[in-house]
């Protein structure tokens, strides 16, 4: 609940009474990130590596190393916990958030998506719509260049979905059959986006 004062009144409380529990070593430690201690990158690792079989333990010693700015060491440990216990919303959002400051936007898209599953979620909704744009420049590049790799090209099309760059991704799907020989959707592309560009006859051609 971010009532810190109260919590450092428990802290103090529970220290006199000799009271251990990893939960409360956790509890402490976010109250050190808030104190701004020195101490709490090395207690946040200390506990990652003690309780790797406690995904609230990973989930919130991560973040709390994240916060410390160790990127890097953070994304191990989430990518670990993905690996041990599936997607959690904080893992793979932060998982996004890394793989964009890496630039691998194909990536940062995936996580972010299994971040949002079927919630409604305005910091991934904007985080998700960045990376689109980013990715939409990235691939555009790579197409002038004549690099644009097939899985891609796919990849491309369902950003100029979700950002309702219609006629854009209608010009690509036509102009580019080296590309759509090899998609397994390109129809289904192109009944969305001439649907959300409001050519009715052209999209239930394609259907």
């Amino acid at each position: 609940e971010q009532k810190w004062e109260e919590a450092r009144d428990t802290a103090v409380a529970m220290e006199q009474l000799g009271i251990e529990h990893p939960y409360y070593r956790l509890a402490r430690t976010q109250l050190m990130a808030v104190q701004q201690s020195t101490e709490t990158e090395e207690e946040a690792r200390a506990l990652l590596n003690a309780y790797g079989d406690s995904p609230k333990i990973q989930i919130l010693g991560a973040e709390l190393l994240w916060k410390c700015g160790r990127h890097e060491e953070a994304a191990g440990f989430f990518r670990r916990l993905e690996e041990q216990f599936g997607n959690y919303y904080a893992a793979e959002k932060y998982l996004a958030l890394y793989y964009q400051e890496q630039g691998n936007l194909a990536e940062a898209l995936n996580h972010c998506f299994l971040a949002q599953g079927d919630s409604d979620d305005e910091f991934l909704d904007a985080l998700r719509k960045e990376l689109d744009i980013a990715y939409i420049e990235e691939c555009e590049n790579a197409l002038a260049a004549g690099t644009l790799a097939p899985e891609d090209a796919s990849r491309l099309c369902t950003s100029y979905i979700r950002t309702e760059q219609n006629q854009k991704g209608i010009a690509f799907l036509q102009n580019h059959p080296e590309y759509t020989s090899q998609m397994e959707h390109a129809h289904k592309f192109l009944t969305i986006l001439f649907y959300q560009d409001g050519k009715m006859t052209e999209s239930e051609q394609e259907n």
